[in-house]
């Protein structure tokens, strides 16, 4: 594993204005309750979502995937939401499209809540 040294904010932000700007889908997935009505975490209290996001970036486009783990996530934990996450996007044929109109919250919860559905089913 690469370690970084700590830099402040400053070095980073400076770091960042030298990148292009690039269009990700985001997924996350989170462990515990949530306040909100909109998504129901599962059986085992977590909860997958993605949206669009704009970073700006030095990596090329070939760089197709970057998993981010928080610090002190359970190696557990992070296997079960990796897994979820990989489920979830099984549905998506093709190449990534981003929109809004197709990749928000909503629809990336009904595809965990299809998936979930299909595997009691078999």
């Amino acid at each position: 594993m690469v370690r970084i040294n700590m830099v402040t904010k400053k070095k980073l932000l400076k770091h960042y204005e030298q990148g292009n700007i690039h269009r990700f889908l985001q997924v996350d997935g989170w462990t515990g309750p949530i306040a909100d009505d909109l998504i129901k975490p599962d059986k085992d209290n977590d909860w997958i979502c993605c949206t669009e996001t704009i970073e700006l970036r030095k990596s090329p486009k070939e760089l197709a995937v970057r998993v981010l783990i928080h610090e002190g996530t359970e190696t557990a934990d992070a296997i079960r939401l990796l897994k979820k996450i990989i489920s979830s996007m099984k549905p998506l044929q093709g190449k990534i499209n981003i929109s809004r109109n197709n990749l928000d919250a909503p629809y990336c919860v009904q595809i965990l809540k299809a998936n979930t559905k299909q595997k009691k089913k078999e």
